[in-house]
């Protein structure tokens, strides 16, 4: 072909020219036939080496456009087309099953169209938000990609493809749920506990899932296989359809007690999903229903039931966050002797043994730690105002702000009084822990809930909040850091959460004080919705909370020993581990110094599948408790003389560390959005260009220290920038030019003179971040 048009061209071009030299044509007219031969030449001999020398084997002679738009050779979408597999081609399908499809691109002229680059094609499967993972097989020629995913998610698929920068119409495929299971019955009444009046119809919500999960279809042939059955006896009710996934199920209680309510499919098996239904009388009904809007807790009077089956007498305090079981020492002193938080899975349910002095028995189960069985005379009353405190908080207490906005109003309540006494505590910033403790020793509880004002010696600065702020911060560096030994990180790693230290020995009485004004200072930092410097452990915060402690807490306290004891025993069969309720203590060279017993008689009890989580229980408190709790009972004690237990009940552990901590990352975007400048010109403007480009390189350090230089706090709300108050605010500085920048952490203002460019700000901030994060002064 190159030979052919070689010969046909220099023919061609030769004519021409012996025609141009005799005077058969004059130059401008043979520049007007060379023209086009010239142009065909270049466009069949770049096509010709196009086909010889491919793309993947040289990729300096790409198929050119102008040859594919001429040729017909370019992409098409009205051409291509989508081919289902034969097994998917007919609309709805049902889940559990592999979809595919092939993509089949053509060219404009019907021809197979090469894509040589994969990634000009992009696929993407969505239902509803989720993003479904899939596969490209590209086995066959480029012309032609099957793509295929896993149809677990029942709801309408849709399907975008674009090939370069061409988009097929979106592709819609419906996708049904599986049919129900026994383990997808679902009584959705707000908790495992159902209140209703003995002789009226009780209704609840039912829905049937799949296999994966997904809601069933109310039809009448799911209709036919439901079944209803009380205490595992099956009852008359009524069953119609509420929605589209959902059935509501009437029936009604002829006597009052506590039953167990489950639903059967196809009369053979039975839902693993159980409710409790509590059969009121009237009169108890009316009591219930006036007292939960009045109250956010109750106390009964119980028996704790033991193996001997003897009874102890104890109190059981129920609240929607948790379930606290307690005595009193000594009938005055109220002592802990069981917590169980509040989830889904909180159970609390009807014991079917033997009433002991006619007690009506139940059981309480957390589905982490072991199940306690009690006696209570009002054992109806007592599910009964559980059940409706879970109802209620379910539509006032949601969400974590919800009940945040509730702690705080309480506390505002509650200390309005002092709010407005102060308290000058005079501080040496040189030696801060010495003279903050000779300060604060002289203070009651009562004037912990006065407003602090704090003056560093030798710095003109008025308090408005900035200086106590920083005099938190610094304080609680002091009392929290391991060289003080009161509190220890959990293990090596530097970010690790601070604990109680071990103390085997009798507390001193100066350990005692700043033990004590540790906890007093992190209720203070509740009070004034202040952050602390450091973390603390979860299972130190769950006690603060009220809360028991579990082996779950060494996930997140000690991620290492968790995945190599706790995860292991958990998942494996521990016979041939040889374990006994027992913890080997071993010094820092590795040698054994003593064997703690985890219970009595532990290094003779055996662990078994049966009692393994009992284990890990035991072995959580003592690691996490026993071995600590001298410091860590009057830790807790100086937080509770701040904010009361029943208040901090309100949450768990995690969000007790997101009011104490704030947020870890700090946002360039975040503040960003949420900073005020009050500032407007073309020369500040430019700085601020400037001052944004430098802080999207800072490290997390970095902006640490710049929040702190700005509020006099290096950690932000739980609402990031948008909840801080006062808001970020930058602003120009009177300063002269290239000065460093200044603060006002009262009001969260951050000053900048004018600069002669980014190298001199980024110069100067750091030089303030670095040198003057800490002090204060007047502009």
């Amino acid at each position: 072909m190159l030979k052919i048009l070689t010969i046909v061209l220099t023919t061609s071009i030769s004519v021409f020219v012996i025609a141009v030299l005799f005077g058969y044509f004059n130059f401008y007219t043979f520049l007007q036939w060379i023209t086009p031969v010239l142009l065909l030449a270049i466009l069949c001999g770049t096509r010709t080496l196009t086909n010889l020398y491919p793309r993947n084997a040289l990729n300096l002679l790409p198929r050119p456009l102008i040859d594919q738009f001429l040729f017909g050779n370019h992409f098409s979408v009205d051409n291509s087309k989508i081919v289902w597999s034969s097994n998917d081609s007919k609309d709805p399908l049902t889940v559990g099953r592999v979809v595919q499809f092939y993509i089949e691109l053509r060219t404009r002229n019907g021809n197979p169209y090469t894509l040589y680059e994969k990634h000009h094609l992009h696929v993407a499967v969505v239902v509803d938000t989720t993003v479904i993972p899939f596969l490209l097989d590209w086995s066959g020629s480029r012309s032609s990609v099957s793509v295929s995913f896993n149809a677990h998610m029942a709801g309408k698929y849709r399907i975008n493809i674009r090939v370069q920068t061409s988009c097929f119409q979106p592709i819609v495929r419906t996708i049904h749920p599986g049919p129900a299971v026994p383990s997808g019955i679902e009584l959705q009444s707000g908790s495992s506990l159902l209140v209703g009046v003995n002789e009226q119809p009780v209704r609840v919500l039912l829905v049937a899932h799949d296999c994966y999960g997904n809601p069933c279809l109310a039809d009448a042939e799911l209709t036919r296989r439901l079944s209803v059955l009380m205490n595992d006896a099956p009852v008359t009710y009524n069953l119609w359809q509420a929605s589209e996934t959902s059935y509501t199920v009437a029936l009604t209680p002829w006597q009052t007690g506590a039953f167990s309510l489950s639903v059967g499919l196809d009369r053979n098996s039975v839902a693993s999903t159980k409710v409790t239904l509590i059969s009121l009388r009237e009169d108890e009904w009316s009591w219930v229903n006036d007292m939960v809007p009045q109250l956010h807790e109750k106390t009964f009077g119980i028996r704790l039931l033991r193996g001997d089956r003897s009874a102890k007498q104890a109190r059981c305090l129920i609240s929607a966050r948790q379930i606290k079981i307690y005595d009193y020492h000594f009938k005055l002193i109220p002592r802990t002797l069981r917590s169980f938080r509040v989830t889904r899975q909180t159970q609390l349910l009807p014991d079917t043994g033997d009433a002991t002095e006619q007690l009506d028995l139940m059981v309480i189960d957390d589905g982490i730690g072991s199940p306690l069985r009690i006696g209570c005379e009002k054992r109806q009353m007592l599910m009964a105002m559980f059940a409706k405190m879970l109802e209620r908080e379910a539509h006032t207490l949601r969400t974590f702000q919800e009940r945040s906005k509730y702690f705080f109003a309480k506390l505002e309540k509650q200390n309005a009084p002092k709010r407005d006494d102060k308290v000058v505590l005079h501080i040496d910033r040189t030696n801060l822990l010495e003279t903050s403790v000779a300060e604060l020793k002289k203070l009651s509880a009562k004037d912990w809930l006065k407003s602090f004002m704090v003056t560093f010696s030798g710095e003109a600065a008025a308090d408005y909040g900035g200086p106590r702020r920083e005099w938190v911060t610094l304080l609680a560096k002091e009392l929290f850091s391991p060289e003080l030994g009161l509190f220890v990180p959990l293990t090596n790693d530097p970010r690790s959460p601070l604990h109680p230290a071990e103390c085997r020995s009798s507390l001193t009485s100066n350990q005692k004080r700043l033990v004590r004004i540790a906890g007093r200072l992190v209720g203070k930092c509740l009070c004034e919705r202040l952050h602390l410097p450091v973390r603390l452990s979860r299972a130190l915060l769950a006690r603060v909370a009220g809360l028991d402690i579990t082996y779950r807490h060494f996930e997140s306290d000690d991620p290492e020993f968790y995945r190599t004891k706790v995860h292991f025993i958990l998942n494996n069969d521990v016979a041939s581990l040889e374990l006994v309720f027992s913890e080997e203590i071993f010094d820092d060279k590795g040698r054994l110094v003593r064997v703690e017993e985890l219970m009595p008689g532990g290094a003779s009890t055996v662990v078994t599948e049966v009692n393994k989580r009992e284990y890990l229980q035991a072995l959580a408190r003592y690691r996490l408790m026993t071995r600590c709790q001298k410091l860590t009972e009057k830790f807790i004690e100086g937080v509770h003389e701040i904010v009361s237990e029943r208040l901090l009940a309100t949450f768990d552990e995690a969000e007790l560390e997101l009011l104490l901590c704030g947020m870890d990352d700090i946002g360039v975007d975040d503040l960003k959005h949420n900073c005020f400048i009050r500032e407007s010109s073309v020369e500040f403007d430019k700085v601020m260009n400037w001052f944004w480009a430098i802080v999207a390189g800072f490290s997390r350090e970095e902006m640490a220290r710049l929040l702190q230089f700005t509020t006099g706090s290096a950690q932000l709300p739980h609402g990031g920038f948008a909840e801080l108050q006062p808001a970020f605010t930058i602003t120009r500085s009177p300063a002269a030019h290239n000065s460093l920048p200044t603060a006002h952490t009262c009001f969260h203002q951050l000053c900048f003179p004018l600069y002669d460019s980014p190298q001199r700000l980024q110069e100067a901030l750091q030089i303030a971040l670095h040198e003057g994060s800490e002090g204060f002064g007047f502009i």
